[in-house]
């Protein structure tokens, strides 16, 4: 067997794919494998007999494991296939193998896998091979025995008469049609003569044919007569070839014969038919031809009449012999003859063209040609068409013309538009002006009906006027209609009933005036006045800041009333952040522009750089730039088509602005708009911006009381906790004094007794060497806790510089400063790829330093210490989660932890009570987040949150 197997894995786990491989490798098995589970994609397979064995696991297949079996066994039956589990009972064997599972494996004998896999995939071989043979022997045979009755069947089913002939000209085979020409069976011709069956007059004269044809034995075709059984005649197309034996002798002839009497009949009527239409051609009022389709028109066929239309006769024009006809056509119609043919040619449709040629005799002679493309298959063969001559019809339109064009220069030079209508409102004539009025493109009008320029206010006043009209009355009134352009525009317009000869009205002649401007002087001056009596209330509603929002809400339904708004919004503007101040009716989609959300900064680039201009934004949603695409798709999602938005701002500070949404069109705001929803803004702007002032103000107040509250707390605990070492000096050295005084006692008396070098001794050596380590463990306490105090107060009065930092790069450094640290206490630190923020690296640095220190100090006594650092971005926003499975917080002590000196357990030995409050400063001051989750003797979490990166 071949050492490289295709193997298809059903269903198998990773784990028995991979075991499987690993034997076959010991046994020195190359293999190409593939892995399915389901059925379906066994299904989609495309060759099954591409692998050269199948392996299934029972335990990791549901019921269908017999419907797979099944199905490859339909598909070939001769594919191994070894079921491989680890306990199934004897049952479930048989059955396997009854359904067509070649062998079964249980893992515990997965050595004699090598073994079984080639076993089954050469008797595979080997009943393929044997199977292979019998059915080409089968084949072979079963060929060799219908060869001869399929020739016989195909030559039979023949429609058209065939036989075969020898030398002596004796039939030795022929099919029915050919028996049937003579009225016989087939088997009543084998072995005779044509002259046993047609009479001696026909039969000579195929002899001769026959003689001929044998003298020279090369393949003919003829056309003769012949006589059938039933006396009647057959035109017949005969031919005949020669048949030669294995060793190239001549030993007969075949014929065929093809009855054409039809064709002949076909042809005779298509002569008479030619004969007739030439007739017909020659008496037509004009010229009928066909043509190439050349640069010349080169002419194949043409009538007689094109002497009269032309005055060249056919023999000049035809070929191009004396002129060709593209000479004729008047230059400048050339092209547009060219170009009308060649367009209806590619769409295969007729084309009807009208153009001036000149005639023999040099004179104009306008012709109207219709024609049309021949095809075949697909290919064009050639042009037909007829030309006549309307040179009176046209000089009578031209005439018509000019008389008309007076009359259009007339009604055309009107300032007033002019038309006119039918019954059923379409217009029949519209001059310039009128056109313009409806912003409509020159003769477009015409035929359109003027009920599609109004809404259905419009449509039933037109409707209620036509009744009057159609009674003869007249009647002025005003429309509001919508152009072409989409703009509005109010009209006046002046009907009067337009008679037919014969009294009837059949529509009206109409007088129409754009009132527009007049009516928006009249609108602008009542708005202006709103506006006014607007920026009035603002004034006396924002005396004080109280109730802001709710009058801020009113402002805006005011301002929406006054310019028929359905959407205002006032954006506030912050270090390229957007945020929704207040909204007058249904706009969710403004929530989509504050960029803690869904967008960057980078997003909104194009808006923010509007407003930082102090730019007004007045655009239709289709005309933003490519570089606002963003904002595009905002829009086109909350069906926003006209946007205008009105920065506001207090001297070079641009605060942001109000927005209105689908008022009207960008061009059909006037400068008198832009004027009072400027001065509105600017008022806006003074009052929003004293409201924030007064915010800032209070919340300075409160943050100053809460630093208030933490210097009390912090000097209490300062002095407390500075005050303890204090009294342990001083109490050691009043201890210390007191030891002195009792050694000098000693050595002034006279004699010293054993007893008292003794108890000096004990002193010397004893008490106050522990007393001296007490005040030097003090007093270093208490320096490091004045450092500590000095590193917060420094903390404080750092310059913060912000950049993009990669934290991935910063956290590296901090676990290499720690290196001696985490080799000596076999700390793991694991950290995740960590997005970037914007912030200070030093500072940052300080924070980390910190957290990595603690989780040392506090690890737990009896696990190894694990760090864990990962990162993720949320709503602009980058958290950091560090954690580690130290000793863990009491939920109760958390909310203390970030307090200066603070200490779980104050008489351990674990840092002095400033680190976290020096992370917490720090977070702080880059305005930032700080939050713990702890669990006690488990671990310990903090979550860092900060700005994100800058773009």
């Amino acid at each position: 067997m071949n050492n490289k197997v295709n193997i298809l894995f059903i269903n198998n786990s990773i784990a028995d794919i991979d075991f499987v491989k690993f034997e076959l490798n010991k046994q020195g098995l190359e293999f190409y494998s593939e892995t399915i589970d389901t059925i379906e994609k066994l299904r989609s397979l495309k060759y099954l007999s591409n692998w050269d064995i199948v392996l299934m696991n029972f335990h990791f297949l549901n019921s269908d494991i017999y419907e797979i079996i099944n199905f490859i066994r339909q598909v070939d039956e001769f594919i191994p296939i070894i079921v491989i589990s680890d306990k199934v009972g004897i049952d479930i064997v048989i059955k396997l193998i009854k359904e067509g599972a070649n062998n079964f494996i249980f893992k515990k004998e997965i050595y004699r896998l090598n073994i079984e896999i080639q076993n089954e995939i050469s008797q595979a071989i080997i009943k393929r091979e044997n199977k292979n043979l019998t059915y080409s022997f089968v084949e072979n045979h079963q060929k060799l025995l219908n060869q001869l009755t399929i020739t016989n069947q195909l030559i039979d089913a023949i429609p058209n008469p065939i036989y075969f002939k020898n030398l002596e000209g004796k039939y030795i085979m022929c099919n029915t049609a050919f028996a049937n020409i003579f009225g016989v069976a087939k088997n009543q011709i084998i072995g005779k003569t044509v002259y046993d069956f047609t009479q001696k007059i026909y039969a000579d004269k195929y002899k001769k044919l026959d003689k001929e044809f044998l003298n020279n034995p090369e393949i003919i075709t003829d056309e003769f007569e012949i006589e059938y059984a039933n006396k009647s005649i057959h035109y017949v197309m005969f031919y005949k070839a020669p048949i030669y034996d294995t060793s190239k002798k001549l030993i007969g002839m075949v014929g065929h014969m093809l009855d054409i009497s039809d064709k002949k009949k076909a042809e005779n009527k298509l002569k008479a038919n030619q004969k007739l239409l030439n007739q017909l051609f020659n008496n037509l009022p004009g010229m009928v031809y066909r043509c190439k389709n050349n640069k010349n028109w080169t002419m194949l066929f043409l009538s007689n009449g094109c002497k009269k239309l032309t005055g060249y006769n056919r023999k000049e024009l035809l070929n191009d012999r004396i002129i060709a006809y593209a000479d004729l056509i008047e230059p400048e119609y050339k092209e547009y003859v060219d170009t009308e043919v060649q367009n209806a040619l590619n769409k295969k449709t007729q084309f009807q063209l009208v153009y001036p040629i000149l005639n023999k005799k040099n004179e104009k002679v306008w012709i109207h040609e219709q024609g049309i493309g021949v095809f075949e298959h697909n290919k064009l063969k050639y042009l037909e068409g007829i030309c006549t001559d309307i040179t009176k019809q046209k000089n009578a339109e031209l005439l018509l013309k000019k008389s008309e064009q007076k009359y259009s220069t007339l009604v055309n030079n009107l300032q007033e538009g002019m038309g006119i209508i039918d019954n059923n409102e379409v217009f029949t004539f519209a001059n310039v002006s009128l056109e313009n009025i409806f912003a409509s493109k020159k003769n477009t009008l015409v035929g359109q009906s003027i009920l599609s320029f109004l809404d259905d206010k419009g449509k039933k006043t037109v409707l209620s006027h036509a009744i009057r009209r159609k009674n003869g009355e007249s009647s002025n009134y005003n429309l509001s209609i919508t152009r072409h352009d989409n703009k509005k525009r109010i009209i006046r317009i002046s009907v009067s009933p337009y008679f037919d000869l014969d009294g009837e009205v059949v529509g009206a002649i109409c007088l129409a005036i754009d009132i527009t401007a007049q009516r928006k002087v009249e609108a602008d001056l009542r708005k202006r006045f709103k506006y006014e009596k607007l920026m009035f209330q603002i004034s006396n509603q924002f005396i004080d800041s109280s109730n802001f929002a709710d009058k801020l809400q009113s402002t805006l339904n005011e301002l929406g009333k006054i310019i028929n708004a359905k959407r205002i919004h006032i954006i506030y503007q912050k270090e390229n952040e957007l945020k929704l101040l207040s909204k007058w009716q249904s706009d969710d989609s403004l929530q989509q522009l504050n960029t803690s959300n869904k967008y960057t900064a980078s997003d909104l680039d194009w808006f923010i750089e509007k407003i930082k201009n102090n730019e007004l934004i007045n655009i239709n949603t289709k005309d933003l730039p490519n570089k606002a695409s963003v904002i595009k798709n905002i829009f086109i999602e909350n069906e926003i088509d006209n946007y205008m938005a009105q920065p506001f701002s207090i001297g070079d500070n641009v605060l942001g602005v109000i927005g209105i949404v689908n008022v009207q069109n960008k061009d059909d705001w006037s400068t008198n708009d832009f004027i009072l929803i400027r001065s509105l803004a600017e008022l806006l702007g003074n009052v929003i911006q004293r409201k924030f002032s007064e915010d800032k103000i209070s919340d300075l107040n409160n943050k100053l009381k809460v630093k208030n509250k933490e210097l009390e707390e912090f000097v209490y605990t300062t002095s407390h906790d500075l005050r303890s070492p204090l009294i342990n000096v001083l109490g050691f050295g009043e201890e210390l004094t007191c030891s002195i005084t009792e050694i000098l006692n000693n050595i002034n008396e006279l004699k010293i007794s054993n007893k008292g070098l003794s108890k000096i001794k004990n002193i010397m050596e004893q008490d106050i060497p522990v007393m001296l380590k007490y005040i030097k463990i003090s007093m270093e306490k208490m320096d490091t806790m004045l450092k500590g105090l000095l590193t917060l107060s420094r903390t404080g009065r750092d310059e913060i510089i912000l950049e993009n930092i990669n934290m991935n790069k910063m956290i590296e450094s901090v676990i290499q400063s720690f290196n001696n640290e985490i080799t000596k206490n076999n700390i793991t630190i694991k950290t995740q790829k960590l997005p970037n923020c914007y912030s200070d690296n030093n500072l940052l640095y300080r924070v980390f330093s910190n957290l990595i220190s603690n989780a040392i100090k506090y690890k737990h006594q009896t696990r190894d210490c694990h760090i864990s650092i990962s990162g993720k971005i949320v709503d602009n926003k980058v958290i950091y989660s560090f954690k580690d499975n130290g000793i863990g917080i009491p939920k109760s002590e958390i909310d203390k932890i970030f307090q200066i000196f603070y200490r779980i357990n104050s008489q351990n030995s674990y840092g002095n009570g400033i680190g976290l409050a020096i992370v917490k400063k720090i977070i702080d001051k880059l305005e930032g987040k700080i939050s713990v989750e702890s669990e006690i003797d488990k671990s310990t979490t903090f979550y860092i949150t900060l700005k994100n990166e800058k773009t």
